[in-house]
Protein backbone atom coordinates (compact mmCIF):
# COMPACT_ATOMS: atom_id res chain seq x y z
CA UNK A 1 0.00 0.00 0.00
CA UNK A 2 1.78 3.23 -1.21
CA UNK A 3 2.39 5.64 1.59
CA UNK A 4 0.07 8.25 -0.32
CA UNK A 5 -2.71 6.02 0.71
CA UNK A 6 -2.08 6.19 3.92
CA UNK A 7 -1.48 9.89 4.25
CA UNK A 8 -4.83 10.72 2.25
CA UNK A 9 -6.75 8.31 4.66
CA UNK A 10 -5.48 10.39 7.82
CA UNK A 11 -6.61 13.68 6.18
CA UNK A 12 -9.16 15.08 8.37
CA UNK A 13 -12.34 14.89 7.36
CA UNK A 14 -13.07 18.51 5.86
CA UNK A 15 -10.31 18.11 3.18
CA UNK A 16 -10.52 14.69 2.81
CA UNK A 17 -13.48 14.68 -0.01
CA UNK A 18 -11.05 17.24 -1.94
CA UNK A 19 -8.05 15.22 -1.46
CA UNK A 20 -9.99 11.93 -2.61
CA UNK A 21 -11.54 13.73 -5.80
CA UNK A 22 -7.51 14.84 -6.15
CA UNK A 23 -6.27 11.04 -6.40
CA UNK A 24 -9.03 9.80 -8.49
CA UNK A 25 -8.12 12.74 -10.92
CA UNK A 26 -4.28 12.35 -11.40
CA UNK A 27 -5.02 8.00 -11.37
CA UNK A 28 -7.87 8.50 -14.01
CA UNK A 29 -5.12 10.88 -16.28
CA UNK A 30 -2.27 8.04 -16.00
CA UNK A 31 -4.42 5.33 -16.76
CA UNK A 32 -5.82 7.28 -20.12
CA UNK A 33 -2.70 8.37 -20.90
CA UNK A 34 -0.93 4.75 -20.29
CA UNK A 35 -3.58 3.21 -22.92
CA UNK A 36 -3.28 5.65 -25.19
CA UNK A 37 0.25 5.36 -25.51
CA UNK A 38 -0.26 1.37 -25.00
CA UNK A 39 -2.62 1.93 -28.11
CA UNK A 40 -0.12 3.61 -29.73
CA UNK A 41 2.31 0.66 -29.55
CA UNK A 42 0.24 -1.62 -29.98
CA UNK A 43 -0.73 -0.25 -33.89
CA UNK A 44 2.71 0.94 -34.48
CA UNK A 45 3.76 -2.30 -34.21
CA UNK A 46 0.79 -4.09 -36.22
Amino acid sequence: MPRSFIWFQSVPGGRMDRSVQELFLNFTVVLITVLLMWILVKTYQA
